[in-house]
């Protein structure tokens, strides 16, 4: 039964998740959010007290990488959490597993020379 608790659990794609000083941006229209996670298929992000989006919406972006990578996603609304003031964003055109592992590879470099000084 435990091993039905962690399948329920497990994600199906990897995600990171950033430190507040390194999350990439969300352009959607004007606005703009900061992402405070994210996968090839989801993106988790603070919307502010000023949005109008519902459940189901369908939206299309860009995702700002601290790198100045662009990537354009398109998705719709899975979840919003009014009171985190976050929604949760399931991609159909998403984020390639290739620029997922070069943002790992660049915040495991930043952050273990920090833990080394």
């Amino acid at each position: 039964m435990s091993n039905d608790k962690t399948a329920e659990n497990q994600r199906e794609h990897y995600r990171i998740r950033y430190p507040d000083n390194e999350r990439p941006q969300l352009i959607i229209g004007k606005q703009t959010f900061e992402i405070i996670d994210l996968s090839e298929k989801g993106i988790y992000f603070a919307m502010g007290s000023q949005h109008s989006y519902v459940e189901n919406q369908a939206l299309k972006g860009t995702v700002v990488f601290k790198s100045g990578k662009r990537c354009d996603i398109a998705g719709k609304i899975l979840r919003i959490h009014p009171m985190e003031k976050t929604c949760a964003l399931r991609l159909d055109r998403g984020i390639t597993l290739a620029q997922i592992m070069e943002e790992q590879r660049i915040l495991l470099q930043k952050y273990n020379e920090l833990k080394s000084r």
